[in-house]
């Protein structure tokens, strides 16, 4: 019985080493391309708090290798130990995105932005509620561990469609880019355990109706007359703007 456990350990280690990898990558490129490139040569003067909204994602999707490499080696007593700074960077993303969606949108409607920017301010909040969902339940259930890193890789999928913006080949197809991302999951698990874990049927299905759902919703008078008021009630948006 143990030496099954220790095998089905090792089998999903390179899955999951691959998939945080890519994870990595495609924020890499998209925001080193958008943001950090820009900022190294002053183009760009970015606030602090959009500093710190970036540096706790590139540390989110860092530390989401160093734990994927940390169950491959074996090193679950460390892997364990560097997940509570998962924990505090979740809720510094969670926060500091927050603040960055509402603080940009306000200023994109006071220019003018109209529906356009209300219905991004719209993706953006069901984008970051997918990943506390996921994060939060994911450190729930941190003893199980099959759950557990289906869950965090989830949570970390849930903020892909944003960095894939960002690439050139891949700024028109967010749609797609999640589905290859849900599936290649899909496809581990039937060929690991010949059926979709839970974690993954309900977790991409929840990925996938987002993505499909967000505009139609945005551009719904409910959402149009709600987001400037969510904005001026959190005093983010100049008053009669």
């Amino acid at each position: 019985m143990q030496s099954s456990s220790r095998a089905s350990i090792g089998r999903p280690g390179g899955f999951f080493v691959v998939s945080a990898a890519v994870a990595l990558a495609l924020p890499a490129i998209g925001f080193g391309r958008s943001f950090v490139v820009p900022w190294s040569r002053g183009q760009l003067t970015p606030s602090p708090l959009l500093v710190a909204h970036a540096v706790a994602f590139f540390a989110w999707v860092v530390l989401l290798l160093v734990q994927a490499l940390l169950v491959r080696g074996r090193r679950v007593d460390l892997h364990r130990r560097l997940g509570w700074a998962g924990v505090g960077l979740a809720v510094l993303m969670l926060g500091t995105g927050l603040a960055v969606a509402l603080g940009s949108t306000a200023r994109a409607l006071a220019e003018g932005g109209g529906p356009a920017a209300s219905g991004f301010l719209l993706r953006l909040l069901l984008e970051l509620g997918l990943f506390a969902a996921f994060a939060g339940v994911g450190i729930a259930l941190r003893r199980r561990p099959e759950a557990h890193r289906r869950l965090m890789l989830l949570a970390t999928m849930s903020l892909m469609a944003a960095a894939s913006a960002r690439v050139p080949l891949l700024v028109d197809w967010p749609i797609a880019v999640m589905l290859v991302l849900v599936g290649s999951l899909a496809v581990f698990d039937l060929a690991d355990r010949r059926r979709v874990h839970a974690a993954t049927l309900w977790g991409g299905a929840a990925l996938m109706s987002v993505q499909l759902a967000w505009q139609p919703l945005s551009e719904t008078r409910t959402w149009q007359a709600t987001a400037p008021w969510l904005l001026g009630a959190l005093e983010l948006l100049p008053r009669g703007g």
